[in-house]
Parts: structure tokens; sequence; C-alpha cells
């Protein structure tokens, strides 16, 4: 009898020790697991507030890029007050003249890329797509340009005694044609619309002014 109780009371205390383990792991269990799904679901919280901001910040920038380039909006200071420049093509009002300037019978080329602000990443609307002497006049809304104003875009000099780079030296004087008929007033003051070709010489020699025909086919 005294071996059977010792060998109950083992067993008894086993069990009871073994129920308290059990109560111990279930009562560490539920908070273990409070634990970890509170940090999982403030993971997963600050991912998606992450996510939220991204997305408003960058459709708040594109609606203000997109709103900017819809207005007509310059992302550059104007030339002359009146010719903007802007991150993405006007279509508005699409038109093109050409322009020959001949030095004693040399071509003086514009720059292809003339009229590109890359500063502001932009393209201002008088530009040049070549060295063809057509400037492309793309703005917003009609504009009535001159001569000057595309001479300005390209920060090069335009007088009756300089056109760019081509200088009147003694002997010499500059003569000039719109459409074919000579004029005589300021180069300057040439109001280029579409179609408008303007001959610009310094000589003498003179060449006889050509008809430009290679205009765009396509607006």
């Amino acid at each position: 009898m005294g071996r059977k109780s010792r060998q109950s009371r083992r067993s008894a205390e086993r069990r009871q020790q073994q129920q308290r383990s059990a109560q111990q792991s279930q009562g560490l269990m539920p908070r273990w697991q409070l634990i970890t799904g509170g940090v999982i679901i403030l993971a997963v919280a600050a991912f998606l507030i992450a996510i939220v901001t991204g997305v408003g910040k960058s459709s708040g920038s594109s609606n203000n890029l997109t709103s900017a380039a819809t207005n007509g909006q310059n992302t550059a200071a104007k030339i002359d007050g009146t010719i903007g420049c802007n991150a993405v093509m006007q279509i508005t009002y699409h038109v093109h003249a050409h322009v020959t300037v001949l030095d004693a019978g040399k071509p003086v080329l514009f720059d292809p890329h003339a009229g590109l602000n890359y500063d502001h990443d932009c393209e201002y609307w008088l530009h040049a797509h070549d060295s063809s002497g057509i400037v492309h006049i793309e703005a917003p809304q009609k504009i009535l340009p001159t001569l000057k104003n595309w001479y300005d875009v390209m920060q090069e000099p335009l007088s009756p005694t300089q056109i760019s780079t081509a200088k009147v030296k003694p002997g010499q004087h500059l003569k000039m044609w719109i459409d074919g008929k000579p004029y005589t007033g300021d180069p300057r003051s040439i109001i280029l619309t579409d179609h408008k070709d303007v001959w610009l010489e310094i000589g003498p020699p003179f060449k006889t002014p050509t008809k430009f025909t290679g205009w765009p086919t396509a607006q």
C-alpha cells in the first residue's frame, strides 16, 4: 500500500505539474498571438498609409503638370514678354515661316536646336527642328511674332548692320525681300506669319532670291 501510495502521489504530482504547464502555455499563447497580431496590423497600416500618401502626391504633381500644360503656363520667362516656353508642344496655333540669310553669298544657318530651353526643359513658341531655315510657330493661341522675337529666342543679334554672325563690312549693305518682293524697312519689324518667306542678304555679292517650297506637309 505504501509503495502504491507513493506512486499515486508521484503520478498525481506529475499530472498537476503537466496541468500547470498547460495552463501557463494556454495563458501565454493568446498574449503572444495578440502582440504578434498587433505588430502585423500596425505594419500593414503603415504600408497602406505610405501608398495612399505617395499616390496622392504623385497624382497632385501630375494634375499640376497637366493643368500647367493645358493652360499654356510657361516653365521659363517669356522672351520679349510675349513668346512663352512650354514643356509640351502647343498645337492650337501651328504655322511656319522661312528665313534665308546669306553673307556674301554663303548661307548663315540656324542652330537646329534653336528654341529649346534645356535649363527649364521647355520649348519656345518659336523654334527650329533643323537647319532648313523654317521657323516653327506653335502657340496656345494665335500670335504675330516678329523676326526680332525669333532672334531674341536664339539669343543672336539682329539689326540693319548685323544678322547673327554676319556683319556688314565696308562697301557692303543689307538687302531684304519678303515673299519675293523688296523690303526696305527694319528687319526686326518683319512679322512672321504662315508661309512668310523672308530673304536677308549682306553683300555684294548678292544672289537672286528664290521661292522656298519645302514647307511641311503636315501641321
